[in-house]
C-alpha cells in the first residue's frame, strides 16, 4: 500500500465506524553491526570483549487509526451549523478530508460499502424518507478486522491520546453509552427498533421521527416513552448524555441491528474504548437506577413538606433538585417562592440533602419538583 493510500485509509476508517483503523505490517529493525575499517578499506567486525546485548523489540509504528486521529480535519465541508467535536455522526463526517470519497473507500476495501439502500455508488443520500443504507457485512468485517488501535501502554496510543480527546472522545462516549443501554434494556431497544422498522416498511415514517430519541438516555425513558416531552423536561431531560447526539447515534444502532452489522461495529468500537477510555469498561459506576431516583425524590418532597411557612406567598415551592453522579442530592428553591437563603429555603434544601442514591455513570441529573407550603 502506498503512503497516499495509507493516509486515505486512515482518514476513512476513523469516520465510518467511530472505531480504530488497520495497523500496517510491523517494521522489523535490523540491529547495526559495528565495524572497523581496516587499512585496506575492508570492513571487519569489531572485536568485543563481551557479546553485544540483544536489541529490544522495536516500538510498533502508529496504526492508521492513530494517524487518522492526528490528521482529522478541523475544517468542515458542510454548510450546516458546526458542533464539532460535540456534534453527531453527520457533523463528524463533515470534517473528513476532501479526498475521502465512497469510491476511494470501496477501492481500498475491495468490497461494496453498502449492500442496499438509497445511497448511490459514490455518494451518500441522507434525506431518504423511508429508507436507509444497509452496510455490507463483508465491508464491516473488513473494517473491524483491520481496525486495531495500539495497546493502552504503547507509545503510539499515548502520543495520540490528545487527538482522541480533541476529535473523537465526545462522540465515542455517546456511541458507547447508548450501546450499553441498548444491550442492558434490550426489550426497550427492540420495541423502539421494531416500531421504527414498521413505519419504514409502511413508507410512513413521520418527519423528524428520530427527535423522540433525544430522551433515550433518560433513566425513565423505557417506562415513560409515551409520557410526553414535559415529563422528561421535569425529570433528568437527556439523562446527562447529549440528547442532540444521542438521537442520531441510537438511530445508527437501530439501523445496524436491522442490517445485521451491530455486533461487528460494537466489536470495533470496544477496541477504541479499551485503548483510549478503558475506565468506561470497568463497570464501577453503573447507569442511574430510576427506581432509586424516584424513591429519593419522593422522600425529599415528603420531608420538605414539613418546612411550612404561614407567611408563604405561594401554596407551593418549585424546587430544582440535582442528583450528582456520586449520589449526593441537592435542591435549590426558586426565588419567586421561598427566597434563596431564607429559613424555609434552607429547610427544603436540607430535606433533599438528607437523601442519597448509589453512584452512577454520566453527568448530574436535574429534576423539578413542587413542594406544598400551606
Amino acid at each position: 500500500m502506498t503512503s497516499a493510500q495509507r493516509t486515505l485509509l486512515a482518514s476513512v476508517l476513523s469516520s465510518l465506524a467511530a472505531c480504530g483503523s488497520p495497523a500496517p505490517p510491523p517494521i522489523v529493525a535490523v540491529p547495526p553491526v559495528a565495524v572497523d575499517v581496516a587499512p585496506s578499506g575492508t570492513g571487519q567486525p569489531a572485536a568485543s570483549a563481551e557479546p553485544p546485548e540483544a536489541p529490544s523489540a522495536p516500538e510498533a509504528p502508529p496504526t492508521l487509526s492513530e494517524t487518522a486521529l492526528q490528521e482529522w480535519s478541523r475544517q468542515t465541508q458542510c454548510a450546516d451549523f458546526d458542533y464539532f467535536p460535540n456534534g453527531g455522526i453527520q457533523n463528524f463526517w463533515c470534517h473528513r478530508p476532501s479526498r475521502v470519497t465512497l469510491a476511494a473507500v470501496r477501492a481500498l476495501a475491495g468490497v461494496n460499502v453498502f449492500s442496499s439502500g438509497p445511497h448511490k455508488e459514490d455518494d451518500l443520500t441522507l434525506d431518504a424518507k423511508n429508507a436507509f443504507g444497509h452496510y455490507n457485512p463483508a465491508f464491516v468485517r473488513w473494517l473491524v478486522d483491520n481496525a486495531s488501535p495500539s495497546p493502552r501502554d504503547s507509545a503510539a496510543r499515548k502520543a495520540t491520546q490528545p487527538s482522541y480527546d480533541a476529535h473523537l472522545k465526545p462522540l465515542a462516549e455517546v456511541f458507547w453509552r447508548t450501546l450499553e443501554k441498548a444491550r442492558r434494556e434490550q426489550g426497550c431497544f427492540d420495541r423502539e427498533k421494531n416500531a421504527y422498522a414498521a413505519a419504514i416498511a409502511r413508507r410512513a415514517l413521520p418527519k423528524d421521527y428520530y427527535e423522540r430519541w433525544f430522551f433515550f438516555m433518560n433513566p425513565f425513558y423505557c417506562d415513560k416513552a409515551r409520557a410526553g416531552d414535559r415529563f422528561f423536561y421535569d425529570n433528568a431531560l437527556d439523562g446527562g448524555v447529549n440528547g442532540n447526539v444521542t438521537k442520531s447515534v441510537i438511530g445508527f444502532w437501530m439501523r445496524r441491528s436491522l442490517d445485521g452489522t451491530m455486533d461487528t461495529f460494537a466489536e470495533g468500537l470496544k477496541k477504541v474504548i479499551a485503548s483510549y477510555q478503558p475506565e468506561l469498561l470497568d463497570g464501577r459506576d453503573p447507569a442511574p437506577d430510576p427506581a432509586a431516583l424516584s424513591r429519593a425524590l419522593d422522600a425529599g418532597v415528603k420531608r420538605a413538606a414539613a418546612c411550612k411557612d404561614a407567611t408563604a406567598k405561594q401554596p407551593n415551592a418549585y424546587v430544582t433538585v440535582t442528583v450528582a453522579p456520586d449520589g449526593q442530592v441537592s435542591a435549590q428553591v426558586g426565588t419567586a417562592h421561598a427566597g434563596h437563603g431564607s429559613p424555609q429555603a434552607m429547610c427544603i434544601a436540607a430535606a433533599f440533602a438528607a437523601e442519597r442514591v448509589a453512584r452512577f455513570d454520566g453527568a448530574a441529573l436535574r429534576f423539578t419538583r413542587s413542594v406544598p407550603l400551606k
